[in-house]
Parts: C-alpha cells; sequence; structure tokens
C-alpha cells in the first residue's frame, strides 16, 4: 500500500481538495463555487481539472450548427454530423440527447434504407418496384413493402391451393353466423373495458352470462334490423351484403364509467346496425346527434 499524500489546499485546474472521503476521493471545491468528490489519482494525472464547467462552457452551440443536427442527425447519423461540425462524438450524442433526436437508419440493407418512421411497426422505405412507400417493420431482417405483400397475397389466392383455401374460410364463416355475432360482441366488450380500464380481470369470454340475453336472441335481433332496414345501410343505402356489417351503440361506450355501465350498454334496445364505414364516422358521438348534423 502506497504513502498517503496530504492533497489539502493543493490546486488542480479549477479544483482545490478540502477534505479527504476515504477510498482514495477527495471533497473538491471548484472556481465556480461547486463542490464535488473526486478521485485523487484523476487530480494527480490532471485527467480531471473541473467539476464540468469548463465542458459546459466550451460547448457552447450556434443557431446554424443546432438546425444542421435537427435536419441531418436523424436521417444521416451521428458520423456525419461529426465530420461536418468537426466536434467530438460526445458532444454531438448528447446535444442530440438534448434535443430528443434519434438516428431513425440504425439498419441501412442492401435495398431498403429507413427513412422515416411511421409508427405501429410501420416505416418509410424506398422499395424497387413501387418506390417510396410504407414498409412492415421486422426483426432481424427486411422490412416489407405493403404494395409487394398485397400484390403477393392476391397472386397466392390465384392458384388452386389459394383458393381452395379461400373457400374454406367462407365457409367455415358462413356455418355459423349466430357465433360470427357472438364473437363480434365478445371482442366489443373486451377491447371497451381493456382500453379504458388497463388493470380489469373481467372475464370477457364468458360475457353472456352477464347479459340479458343469448346468442341466438342477438342472431333473432340483428336479422329483425336488417328486415326494417331492407338489408341496407339507413345511412349510405349500401347493401349488407356488399359491405361489412358493424354492431353501433345509440348511446355511445364513451360516457360509460364504469365496466357495469359498459356492459349495460350493451343491452339490446342500444344496439343498431350499420356499415363499418359508417360506423367508424360515427365515431363516439351519440345515433340522434349524428343523424341530425349528416342530415343537415
Amino acid at each position: 500500500m502506497g504513502r498517503f499524500i496530504d492533497l489539502t489546499g493543493q490546486r488542480f485546474g479549477r479544483l482545490v481538495p478540502i477534505k479527504y472521503v476515504g477510498k482514495s476521493k477527495w471533497l473538491c471545491k471548484c472556481d465556480c463555487n461547486n463542490e464535488k468528490i473526486i478521485n485523487g489519482q484523476a487530480l494527480k494525472n490532471g485527467l480531471t481539472k473541473s467539476c464540468g464547467c469548463i465542458r459546459r462552457e466550451t460547448d457552447i452551440w450556434t443557431t446554424e450548427e443546432i438546425e444542421f443536427l435537427k435536419i441531418n442527425y436523424p436521417i444521416n447519423g451521428p458520423k456525419f454530423c461529426i465530420n461536418k461540425l468537426n466536434r467530438t462524438f460526445s458532444s454531438v450524442t448528447q446535444k442530440a440527447r438534448i434535443l430528443h433526436l434519434k438516428y431513425l437508419s440504425y439498419h441501412i440493407f442492401k435495398e431498403r434504407k429507413i427513412i422515416k418512421e411511421l409508427g405501429d411497426n410501420k416505416v418509410l422505405c424506398e422499395c424497387k418496384d413501387h418506390g417510396i412507400v410504407t414498409h412492415y417493420k421486422r426483426k432481424r431482417a427486411l422490412p416489407k413493402c405493403s404494395l409487394c405483400e398485397k400484390q403477393r397475397v392476391a397472386n397466392y389466392y390465384k392458384t388452386p391451393r389459394g383458393r381452395e383455401v379461400r373457400r374454406q374460410d367462407t365457409q367455415r364463416r358462413n356455418l355459423n353466423p349466430i357465433n360470427n355475432f357472438a364473437s363480434k360482441l365478445r371482442k366489443n366488450i373486451g377491447s371497451a373495458i381493456s382500453r379504458r380500464f388497463k388493470n380489469s380481470d373481467r372475464k370477457t369470454k364468458g360475457c353472456f352470462r352477464n347479459l340479458d340475453y343469448t346468442p341466438q336472441q342477438l342472431y333473432n335481433y340483428i336479422n329483425n334490423i336488417k328486415r326494417l332496414q331492407d338489408n341496407k345501410c339507413p345511412h349510405c343505402q349500401i347493401s349488407y351484403d356488399k359491405c361489412v356489417l358493424s354492431i353501433d351503440h345509440v348511446i355511445p361506450l364513451e360516457r360509460a364509467k364504469t365496466e357495469q355501465e359498459i356492459i349495460d350498454l350493451f343491452d339490446l334496445k342500444n344496439l343498431n346496425l350499420m356499415c363499418k364505414n359508417c360506423n367508424s364516422s360515427k365515431q363516439d358521438r351519440d345515433y340522434k346527434i349524428w343523424t341530425k348534423n349528416k342530415c343537415v
């Protein structure tokens, strides 16, 4: 073990040791009146000369440099900015962290480079055939072009195997329409409760135990509405055979404040029928107010 050397009162750059703390560390006072605990070996070797105020004073950015960093850092990355601005890696990355900038092009692939993040696992990339379009993001693989994927699925369903798969799917869906409406209702209740109450323990699979009707009664009620509406959406007059059916709530679910109120709004008297496009345009508005505004 080396001999103890008292550094009290000595000057190392802007630092003056005041007190020995232990484990070869000293409490130092800086010329800017800040106190900081620093390793004694770093003081003697000249590695530490201030509490950090020297770096803060020298690391001053002009407005032009900041604008350059905002434009080029997310697209071209830190190396490009270091060369152009003639700054160190730590100063550039630290300034980017302060400005909340992220380098989006971490994964540069052979033909597809991520240009922009769109959210929901979607990115903007350049495709050979379709140009700059949305891609589906994947781990450890090239992003999938959305248009190429649609074309691939369409070509698959043209093959004999694809036609057979589609025919089996349609038969499976049309075998029991009662279960289709029941499963839609279960999904609606489950999504409504999970969206409003994230920590809910309610088992939404057995939702018909909490309702006053059965899946058969729901199916009969919806068929009755279809008959009264002449099998057409009452707003856009499109046939239900050519569109996707959507169960609408006359009083919207957003008014409910508890889980029981959400289930009460799934009563048959509160359920209506329209096409999916009209239901999505209605959103969380009241049915009567929405119809009046639409008529006007």
